[in-house]
C-alpha cells in the first residue's frame, strides 16, 4: 500500500469515536482499539492489518482534544432525565419510548445522554413501528456519529464524499421500509465487493448490522 496513506473520513470518524468511548487512552490504546474495529467491519482489507500508524492516530487526537477543550463542555452530553425535558422537549408520544430506552440503559450502567434522546425522538417515526431496542441502538449510532463528526470536522460537503454517511442511511432505511436498494446502491459503489468474498460481507453484515442480504448484494457488476 502507499507509504502515507490518507485517512479518510470514515477512519477519523472512528478514532473520534473510539476516543470518547476511552477519553483517557493515548494513541497506542486507541490504535489498538481502531484495529480491532477496522478488522470486524473489514476495513483493514482495504487499507492493510497495520494502518494507520500510532503517530497518524495521535495527530487525530491531537486535533480533537484542541478542538474540545476550544468548544468546553457540551450540554446535550448531560445525562438525560425527565426533567430535561423544560429544556429539551420531545414529542410526548415518544417519552415512553425513551423512559423504556432510558430504563434498559440505567440497568446496564450507561445512563442516555441528553444527546442520545434527541435522537431517539428524531428516528421515532422513521422506526416507530420496530422495536424499541432498534430504535434506541440506532439513536445511540447516530447520536455516537454526530459527536465524532463534530470533534474531527469530517463532515461532507461533496456527494461523492458521503457514501460512508449515507451507507448508515441506507441501513436505516431498510429498517424502515424493507427496501434494500439504497442499500446495495451504497455496497457497491463503496466497492467492499472487489476487496473480500461474498461470504465475508454477508458475515460481516450479519454480525455487526444484523441484517441479511442475498449474494446479488454483493456480486461485481461487470463491466
Amino acid at each position: 500500500m502507499a507509504k502515507a496513506a490518507h485517512l479518510t473520513p470514515e477512519v477519523k470518524s472512528l478514532i473520534a469515536q473510539t476516543h470518547l468511548e476511552h477519553p483517557d487512552y493515548g494513541p497506542t490504546l486507541v490504535r489498538e482499539k481502531l484495529l480491532k474495529r477496522m478488522k470486524e467491519t473489514g476495513l483493514d482489507r482495504n487499507f492493510g492489518s497495520d494502518w494507520p500508524s500510532v503517530s497518524a492516530v495521535g495527530k487525530v487526537l491531537t486535533d480533537i482534544r484542541k478542538e474540545e477543550s476550544e468548544l468546553g463542555p457540551d450540554p446535550e452530553d448531560r445525562p438525560w432525565s425527565v426533567s430535561a425535558l423544560a429544556d429539551y422537549g420531545i414529542p410526548p408520544e415518544v417519552l415512553p419510548i425513551a423512559m423504556k430506552a432510558w430504563a434498559k440503559a440505567l440497568e446496564d450502567d450507561n445512563p442516555l445522554t441528553i444527546r442520545q434522546v434527541k435522537w431517539i425522538a428524531r428516528l421515532y417515526y422513521l422506526l416507530k413501528d420496530k422495536d424499541t431496542d432498534l430504535l434506541a441502538e440506532r439513536a445511540l449510532e447516530y447520536a455516537s456519529l454526530e459527536k465524532a463528526i463534530k470533534a474531527t470536522r469530517t463532515s461532507p460537503d461533496k456527494a461523492q464524499d458521503s457514501w460512508w454517511l449515507w451507507f448508515r442511511d441506507a441501513i436505516l432505511y431498510r429498517a424502515m421500509t424493507g427496501d434494500e436498494s439504497p442499500l446495495k446502491k451504497c455496497i457497491k459503489h463503496m466497492k467492499w465487493q472487489t476487496t473480500r468474498d461474498i461470504a465475508e460481507l454477508k458475515l460481516i453484515f450479519k454480525k455487526l448490522f444484523a441484517i441479511s442480504l442475498n449474494d446479488d448484494a454483493f456480486r461485481r457488476e461487470d463491466k
